[in-house]
């Protein structure tokens, strides 16, 4: 066992579901990390229903960083459908 840190030459894949979490992730995450925010502006975040694309960009994220406290109900569903994937 080493005590050197594990270096790492492929940014951390992370989907996010609204701006400011976007932002949140690209600003503490900066270069280590690749951001992808699924909903585009206008787009009333607790009525969006994600495409096969967006199930795609879901099932290859590292992380998935989204409102939880039932402001996006369709995510629950999203992620049902991924468990057996992820």
């Amino acid at each position: 066992m080493t005590d050197e840190p594990v270096q790492q030459n492929e940014p951390i894949r992370l989907v996010t579901t609204l701006y400011p979490l976007e932002y949140f992730a690209k600003t503490i995450g900066g270069d280590l990390v690749e951001v992808t925010n699924l909903i585009a502006p206008g787009v009333e975040a607790h009525d969006f229903e994600p495409s096969p694309h967006h199930m795609r960009l879901m099932k290859e994220a590292d992380i998935i960083v989204y409102n939880g406290s039932g402001f996006e109900p369709w995510m629950e569903r999203a992620l049902d459908g991924l468990n057996g994937d992820t």
